[in-house]
């Protein structure tokens, strides 16, 4: 199964990438004399033929929930009507954000792997209702790696209300992800849901996940003297409609929570904060000539991303 294929619909699908190809041991054949891997292959082989053993449950919450920020800001008086939460790029401006991002992936090889990664978010507003998303200065600590550098990204055509323009809804959940915003008005105590779903690619066979992200307005709050709306995010996306075609056992899963604050003075998000759990799960149900490392998936990605808004990087970047 290839399983990049469904973490790179994430935002800085880089970094899931780079994890997950990187991790040794993604197969019981590494290092193993030949002899070694076919006994290997054929056991799990046979296990697979005769239905041993079951697959792990879906990972419900990210274990970096408790790292989610318990900072109290002032209140702020809200708004008389309901607001509308968008963006503004109908002039030239860039919003400039510092990223910060943890990731912890364990498989059912026994493989585990952390990464860490700070860089920063770009939203290059073009004048004309859209931005561009760019993604830059990245450095990447692992267990493998030390300070390992990634291209700048550009992502053209983001639109106000945090799609992309000119894609499918299963593409536009990489930046729904990060930057949710409400489809309708809300007003405090309101909530909102976003559809969201997920391709997942069963050796060969492509199935959607389904599910979506509830955004609560709890209340106004004044940051830097700027009045922000303090959004509770809820991410579920694990409905996945196996046709009775494919033998075997499947369940992928992308839950979390967090916590984001939009400036509705500058109409722009000041900051946020996502915990994240991607669970993929794949058995097949009959003896297959794939290689050992493929015929079985058991794969966790937990993730913790923080985003604040750098004035001062705005600034330098207006006096350019």
């Amino acid at each position: 199964m290839n399983s990049l294929r469904f973490l790179s619909v994430l935002s800085l699908c880089f970094l899931f990438a780079s994890l997950a190809a990187a991790a040794p041991g993604c197969s019981p054949e590494e290092g193993a004399s030949e002899d070694e891997a076919v006994q290997a292959r054929r056991a799990i082989g046979e296990a697979a033929s005769k239905g041993q053993g079951s697959m792990p449950e879906l990972k419900e919450k990210s274990s970096f929930e408790g790292e989610l920020s318990k900072k109290e800001y002032p209140k702020a008086k809200s708004p008389e009507m309901k607001q509308t939460f968008r963006w503004d790029f109908s002039k030239k401006y860039k919003f400039v954000y510092d990223y910060e991002q943890k990731v912890k992936m364990t498989s059912s090889f026994g493989v585990g792997q952390s990464m860490n990664a700070t860089g920063l978010l770009s939203m290059k507003a073009k004048g004309d209702k859209t931005a561009n998303l760019v993604i830059s200065d990245f450095n990447i600590e692992s267990d493998i790696t030390a300070g390992m550098k990634t291209p700048t990204v550009v992502i053209q055509g983001v639109t106000q209300d945090s799609k992309i323009s000119g894609i499918d809804a299963s593409q536009n959940q990489s930046i729904k992800l990060l930057f949710p915003l409400p489809a309708e008005p809300l007003a405090v105590g309101q909530s909102s849901s976003i559809p969201g779903k997920m391709p997942f690619n069963a050796y060969g066979s492509l199935l959607w996940v389904n599910g979506d992200t509830k955004l609560t307005l709890e209340s106004y709050v004044t940051i830097d003297s700027h009045v922000c709306a303090k959004l509770n995010v809820v991410i579920d996306i694990s409905n996945l409609d196996v046709p009775e075609e494919l033998t075997g056992e499947y369940a992928c899963s992308t839950k979390g929570v967090g916590i984001l604050y939009f400036d509705i003075e500058d109409k722009c998000f000041h900051s946020g904060e996502l915990a994240l759990i991607m669970s993929i799960r794949a058995k097949p149900g009959e003896t297959t000539s794939l290689p050992v490392g493929q015929m079985e998936m058991n794969m966790d990605f937990d993730n913790f991303m923080r985003f604040t808004r750098n004035r001062q990087k705005e600034k330098e970047a207006r006096e350019k």
